[in-house]
């Protein structure tokens, strides 16, 4: 023998045009053998009644079918559809309101009419449009528009707060004019709906609102859980319960995180607000020390570009951009002043370079250019030591210049590099050159 498990009674109605246009509803059913193996991929013979009163009580509609299981064992119909062939009374003539309804399915598994199934069960909440559509108003005899009516035993009671548009097919909550399949008014003040379940707790401040006040309109999560916004079946958009903001993901550790490409076609500010169109991006941060972007690869080699605030002395109002990792440090830095640093953050002329310079691609390396000064001897010639770093391989004499007569500097005088640690300066041998002020410009490679 074999057994038939229904898991859906009534789950659907569709396209009711008027008062006495076909109706249907979706059956659903799980077909299994004797050994509770699924019945799959297999036509089969049905024969639906609906009895009216009680179990074994009146026929007032009969009809079979033939389906077929899917691969699962399921068989899905649709009682008054098309595919339906009518032994008894017509579904869509069926008077809803005057219950209760029984729906018996007779099966045959070999696709046949020897119903060997039997099983009836109680048709507990007929969709409220079969009653509509049958009588044509909320209340038989009623208008094709009305209040929505209440069956208690055998009465019915309306409330004008429910209302049926039976043309438009709309119900309104606290409206008789509903514009849409579902409209609430609230009146003057505030509307909301709740979505609750067993774990949400039945307050008005649990489980998910969705409202509109005088003031706006809202959609609040009352749990401590997140709230996920959705299409074509995959979560876009989450909010956590600590009000972090994911876009292309649902776990957002900052206050928004974006997943993926993102685009702004207007000015965009971080920090503060931004109206000025001809600045795409602004930056500000309350903080004394700096405000900064960080730049990062998969490399240790990083940087960041900031600009450093008043709690920072000697460096206050600096543009600044360093390296960071092993070795990192100053890269650039512009002062308030004008100044440019290159390797140094305090740069103390218009362009102060900390390091090699070329200039020019067939140029040489420069690595630092010195002035030293002194005073000539009381004879022809002058020893004069290297500087810290400086020696005859590395260093280069751009030029000498004697204060000639103590009145007017003078380039004059030859210059011999000596083995060791000193230059050698010949000038003049006259009190014109010496026991005169000089300055030398070094040039280290």
């Amino acid at each position: 023998m074999k057994r038939i498990y229904a898991i859906l009674a009534v789950v659907l109605l569709t396209a009711v045009i008027s008062a006495q246009a076909p109706q249907k509803m979706s059956y659903q059913a799980v077909i299994r053998d004797a050994s509770g193996s699924l019945v799959t991929e297999q036509e089969i013979g049905m024969k639906i009644t609906i009895l009216k009163g009680a179990a074994d009580g009146t026929v007032v509609y009969t009809e079979t079918q033939t389906p077929e299981t899917n691969k699962n064992g399921l068989v899905s119909i649709e009682i008054g559809g098309e595919d339906a062939i009518v032994l008894t009374g017509s579904f869509s003539n069926i008077d809803w309101s005057d219950g209760p309804y029984f729906i018996k399915t007779e099966t045959d598994p070999s696709g046949g009419t020897d119903y060997t199934i039997t099983g009836t069960s109680q048709l507990l909440s007929v969709p409220y449009a079969f009653y509509a559509a049958r009588s044509g108003s909320p209340k038989p005899g009623g208008a094709v528009n009305g209040v929505v009516q209440f069956k208690s035993g055998n009465e019915f009671g309306g409330d004008n707060e429910f209302f049926w548009d039976n043309i438009q097919k709309h119900l309104g909550i606290g409206t008789q004019s509903p514009s849409r399949k579902l409209s609430l008014h609230g009146g003057s003040g505030s509307v909301y709906m709740n979505f609750l379940n067993n774990t949400t707790g039945p307050n008005f401040d649990d489980g998910l609102m969705v409202g509109i006040t005088n003031t706006g309109a809202y959609v609040w999560n009352h749990e401590n859980t997140q709230l996920l916004f959705g299409t074509n079946n995959s979560t876009r958009m989450s909010i956590t319960a600590a009000g972090n903001v994911g876009i292309g993901t649902t776990t957002p550790a900052q206050r928004l995180v974006v997943e993926g490409n993102a685009h702004f076609s207007g000015p965009v500010g971080i920090g503060l607000a931004n109206t000025d169109a001809s600045a795409p991006l602004r930056l500000s941060s309350s903080s004394t020390t700096r405000t900064a972007i960080f730049l990062e690869n998969t490399t240790s080699e990083n940087y960041v570009i900031q600009t450093v605030g008043s709690g920072v002395a000697g460096r206050a109002g600096n543009f600044e951009v360093w390296r960071t990792g092993a070795g990192g440090g100053a890269v650039l830095t512009i002062k308030p002043t004008g100044d440019v640093g290159i390797g140094t953050n305090a740069p103390a002329a218009r362009l102060h370079v900390v390091g090699t310079t070329k200039l020019g691609s067939a140029g040489v390396n420069i690595s630092e250019v010195l002035e030293i000064t002194g005073t000539t001897a009381s004879i022809f010639y002058q020893t004069v030591p290297y500087p810290s770093g400086y020696n005859q391989n590395n260093t280069r004499v751009l030029s000498l210049e004697i204060f000639y007569k103590n009145s007017s500097w003078e380039g004059l005088g030859s210059i011999y590099y000596r083995l060791g640690d000193q230059i050698f300066v010949i000038y003049p041998n006259n009190t014109d050159y010496t026991n005169k002020p000089y300055r030398m410009l070094l040039m280290r490679l």
